[in-house]
């Protein structure tokens, strides 16, 4: 008999049909002798529609009301989760936030986890009961409600983990396992699940856009040694037949490539000096140096063109820049991030052969590719987008 952790994310939970088959899951595990502790999150498009009718109020916004508006998708589903277990024959019971309690800092819509009490949760395991929780949200030290923020509540289900001392933390989603590059955008003779992935690759992959999981829970987990299994909700399979991805530290240190990760969420610049070295323009890249993904310049007939390629989240910071300094500026749209992810790759010599010489033959742009420790990241044209990844994922995988 283990302790488990199992959360279902909202496309999980879509609807009453994918709640019952969810249901019918964790009533799997249970009939193992498994303890178990479920935490779910709001339906797939709720907290987006609860947001709205916050937005839809007025400008006036409390974040503290809001939180309290937002934690109820969640709250819904916990409740919802527990009955039909129950319909199953099982004993289950819904715990709120403030009800463990989840003690979180006073940062209202993108609280911390401080400390989680254990006492009421593991007397109900005791008694055989399984313990629904909603995800994405906790209780602060004034007692009010707050949320974690955005993918809340794999940070909910991985502190849960290691507060509870779990031997795995089950998250359930829409894919069967985290993939070499994304199964939505790729053919299906081309896709591969990993059965294992690291705490770093993972954290690398959401950074560049990668819906795996929330990056702040896998650093959590990384932490706090929780072992973590992607699998999907949609099957006959549970988390005991291991059959998804493990994410965890592996056995083999060994240099590999382990995952393609597509970002479109960038866009660039380019600025026009008249001279090669402009100390406004260098003062802003020393202060911005964290922000930029990559930067050059290149010579023209009487001016230099310093390229800027930054997150689209940035795009009214630089653009305000130009704008306020009286610089000659133009916008370069249409592009995507291609990062090649893995373990120590530089260190993969002929690895790295192949995807410099992959690179070579798509005649792309050497100043728009970055070169690090464990990663690759080089920006296209969006138009290229197809056949790079089908390139990659033909030649790369393995």
């Amino acid at each position: 008999m283990a302790r488990l952790v199992l959360k279902f994310g909202g496309t999980s939970v879509a609807d009453l049909n994918y709640i019952k088959h969810a249901a019918n899951l964790i009533y799997q595990e249970h009939k193992k002798g498994h303890e178990i502790i479920v935490v779910v999150s709001a339906m797939a498009g709720e907290t987006n529609k609860l947001l709205d009718y916050c937005q839809a109020v007025g400008d006036v916004q409390d974040a503290r009301e809001v939180d309290v508006i937002l934690s109820s998708g969640e709250q819904i589903t916990s409740a919802l989760m527990s009955m039909a277990i129950q319909n199953l024959g099982l004993k289950a019971r819904s715990f709120l936030g403030w009800q463990i309690p989840l003690k979180t800092s006073n940062l209202h819509m993108n609280a911390t986890i401080d400390h989680i009490e254990t006492k009421v949760i593991e007397t109900y395991l005791s008694s055989g009961g399984i313990a629904i929780i909603p995800g994405f949200q906790g209780v602060s030290e004034h007692g009010r409600i707050t949320t974690l923020g955005r993918g809340g509540s794999d940070l909910t289900a991985v502190a849960l983990a290691a507060a509870f001392k779990a031997a795995r933390c089950d998250i359930y989603t829409d894919v069967t396992g985290v993939y070499f590059c994304d199964p939505k955008i790729t053919k299906n003779s081309t896709k591969k699940k990993l059965d294992v992935i690291t705490y770093d690759e993972i954290i690398e992959m959401s950074k560049y856009g990668a819906q795996v999981m929330q990056h702040e829970s896998v650093s959590y987990a990384k932490k706090h040694h929780i072992t973590v299994q992607v699998l999907s909700a949609f099957g006959k399979e549970i988390g005991s037949d291991l059959k998804g991805t493990f994410i965890q530290n592996k056995n083999d240190t060994s240099p590999q490539l382990s995952a393609f990760v597509i970002n479109e969420q960038i866009i660039g610049f380019t600025a026009r000096i008249k001279q090669k070295k402009c100390p406004l323009i260098s003062d802003f890249i020393k202060t911005h140096k964290k922000d930029i993904k990559l930067i050059f310049s290149e010579k023209n007939q009487n001016h230099y063109d310093y390229k800027f390629f930054i997150s689209m989240a940035l795009k009214s910071k630089f653009k305000s820049f130009f704008q306020d300094n009286k610089i000659d500026f133009s916008t370069i749209t249409s592009l995507i991030e291609c990062v090649f992810i893995g373990s120590q790759l530089f260190q993969n010599k002929t690895k790295l052969k192949k995807i410099k010489l992959l690179l070579s033959q798509s005649h792309l742009d050497e100043k728009t590719i970055l070169y690090s420790k464990s990663k690759i990241s080089v920006i296209i044209p969006n138009d290229k987008k197809a056949t790079l990844i089908d390139t990659v994922c033909s030649n790369l995988m393995g």
